[in-house]
């Protein structure tokens, strides 16, 4: 069951301007493919930083994306809103949900998209429902 850090801003009905995945590597290894959910809902308004540890959502917003390079850390950064098709979609309502091991954020978008970042004994990975087509996370 997820539970949230601190209440979630209220983001229901906003516009998506982008939706960015960031993934993370360290020494060239692939750790978690879903590390970081980027949302932006104003034009030159701040990022929300979502990432789910130990079933905790952490949304948090600020003001710049993280730094692609840190030592032995690498991140990697995949356009979901460009892939999708989900600039200028409206976000209907944001969900938590059980899964088995773990749990999952669902982004619902206009148009029946689901964007979820499932958490699964301690990696992440985003899964795209609905839709367009495109890669960039699960299609289903």
């Amino acid at each position: 069951m997820l539970v949230y850090r601190d209440a979630p801003p209220e983001v229901s009905g906003e516009v998506c301007h982008a939706l960015l995945v960031q993934a993370h590597y360290y020494r060239g290894q692939l750790v978690d493919e879903a590390n970081v959910l980027f949302l932006r809902v104003a034009e030159e308004g701040p990022w929300h930083r979502i990432f789910i540890e130990a079933g905790v959502v952490f949304w948090q917003t600020v003001d710049a994306l993280d730094n692609p390079d840190q030592d032995r850390h690498h991140y990697t950064m995949t356009d979901l809103g460009a892939v999708h098709g989900l600039v200028g979609k409206r976000l209907v309502d944001v969900t938590t949900a059980d899964v088995p091991s773990g749990g999952e954020l669902r982004l619902l978008f206009s148009g029946d998209v689901c964007v979820s970042v499932r958490h699964v004994d301690g990696r992440s990975r985003v899964v795209v429902e609905g839709g367009g087509t495109g890669v960039g996370g699960d299609r289903h």
